[in-house]
């Protein structure tokens, strides 16, 4: 609500005893009324999005990370040359309702050890003085 003015969802609350708002897509609307693309709309809300933790040698020579969702496991192939933010998709393995179904998207973020040994800091300073 703007100042002064009281809440018009008052009294009206989720499960968490806040006030929900479920989202919509303008391009729904406009196509119910105009009709538009509801047949070939996007299906984001099936999507299902994931942070992907990944060392800096993985990001560099390439590997495989372990995700579970939904009950699944997968075994995501994170390509060479992987860079902080790229995102993986691994299509149909998102949310399904009756006749759709999303996409699972994986953002990568590289992760630096948290306890480094000394020949691991030695390494880093071999490839620091590579360039």
């Amino acid at each position: 609500p703007f100042a002064g003015q009281a809440d018009p969802f008052a009294g009206f609350s989720g499960a968490n005893g806040r006030v929900e708002y479920s989202s919509f897509n303008i391009d729904d609307i406009l196509g119910d009324l105009f009709g538009g693309r509801t047949a070939t709309s996007p299906k984001q809300n099936l999507d299902v999005s994931f942070k992907g933790d990944i060392t800096p040698w993985m990001a560099a020579l390439g590997g495989r990370i372990e995700l579970k969702s939904q009950g699944k496991t997968y075994s995501v192939k994170v390509p060479a040359g992987s860079r902080r933010g790229q995102t993986l998709r691994l299509k149909g393995q998102g949310l399904t309702d009756c006749s759709r179904t999303g996409d699972l998207f994986i953002e990568l973020t590289i992760q630096n050890p948290q306890k480094m040994t000394p020949e691991m800091k030695s390494l880093y300073e071999r490839l620091a003085a590579l360039g």
